[in-house]
């Protein structure tokens, strides 16, 4: 016997059966389709009762899925896929499909997911808990040796990470991290640690997330910046200092900005070959990102890094870096894109 397409009702790969419109009655079905019925302890002529969806069929309905679930006689569960086709005029194609083993590794992944979740946020807490610990006991060292700033950056860095799992705690529904709150408490964290309250900070940062590990490397390079910044650029009195960060999209980049109110910068100033281990970091931090780095030396200090938005995959080493592009003399600008090893 041949369906409507004229295709043998049995060569359908799945369950099949065709009611008549009126009555709903079986008119054709296939032994597959009869299998999974006696499976479910279901008579072949009872399915308007049992499936009462069936009865409502809008003429204008042209297909309808719905799932059911049935428990076996040895205590398994079996659940069907109803796919109703109601276009074949006086007849309704019903399509049935064994859908246990999909909703069984559904149901396994969810709880796999599930757990996952609970173990991230538990090693998030125990990372946060223990750099907590660190920066404690490198301030508790810094004040034995009397000198407030000898290992404040350090101190700094570790807050940088810390705030990252500490943002992961606090939305573990994903592992996405948004940068205004992140990057606005690495900044007015570092400005109070170096006592610079009264600088003028002009923030504008936009509402983006980035993954934990590109959140991670950003909140590093932010950290140094505004950290020498504070070492260097302002004066005692911080009269008239301003201190700009922001954070933007443009089209299919993301563009970092941070400027100071300092005294320029030395025109022999390399980052890729600085003595300064700040600026070396800056450098190696920008490769990790796959960026690259402009610096403005005059008249005031500006650090504008770009990358690629969604970033690009960069399988480089964090250290990973170039020759630097030298401008012209007496040019105050430099370009740099650290993206390779050095040869």
């Amino acid at each position: 016997m041949k369906s409507e397409a004229g295709i043998p009702i049995e060569a359908i790969p799945f369950g099949t059966v065709v009611l008549n419109r009126e009555g709903l009655t079986i008119n054709r079905i296939n032994s597959l389709a009869r299998a999974l019925l006696e499976r479910c302890g279901i008579p072949c002529g009872c399915l308007a009762e049992e499936w009462p969806r069936l009865k409502e069929v809008h003429p204008q309905e042209r297909e309808f899925s719905f799932v059911e679930r049935y428990t076996l006689e040895d205590r398994s569960q079996l659940e069907i896929s109803v796919t109703v086709d109601s276009a074949g005029g006086d007849y309704l194609y019903l399509y049935l499909q064994d859908k246990t083993r999909e909703a069984q590794e559904e149901r396994r992944l969810n709880d796999e997911v599930q757990h996952r979740r609970v173990l991230s946020r538990e090693i998030n807490h125990r990372v946060t808990n223990n750099l907590a610990i660190v920066s404690s006991l490198i301030s508790l060292k810094t004040s034995q040796l009397g000198d407030p700033d000898l290992l404040e950056d350090l101190r700094l860095q570790i807050e940088a990470i810390r705030s990252i799992h500490r943002l992961l705690i606090e939305n573990d529904e994903h592992l996405m991290i948004q940068m205004k709150t992140y990057l606005m408490n690495i900044v007015e964290t570092a400005c109070t640690a170096f006592g610079c309250d009264d600088v003028e900070l002009n923030l504008a940062i936009e509402e983006i997330e980035l993954n934990s590990k590109q959140a991670a490397t950003l909140g590093l390079i932010v950290n140094e910046l505004v950290t020498n910044a504070g070492k260097y650029a302002f004066r005692e009195s911080m009269e008239d200092d301003k201190l700009r960060v922001e954070f933007r999209q443009e089209q299919n980049e993301l563009r970092l900005t941070v400027e100071n109110s300092g005294p320029p910068l030395p025109d022999a100033l390399d980052p890729a070959h600085s003595e300064g281990l700040g600026m070396r970091l800056i450098w190696a931090l920008t490769g990790e990102l796959g960026g690259t780095l402009e610096l403005r030396r005059r008249p005031t200090p500006r650090f504008t890094i770009r990358f690629p938005y969604p970033p690009m995959r960069n399988t480089n080493s964090i250290f990973a870096s170039k020759s630097i592009r030298r401008p012209p003399s007496g040019s105050a600008t430099t370009n740099s894109g650290p993206k390779r090893p050095p040869s």
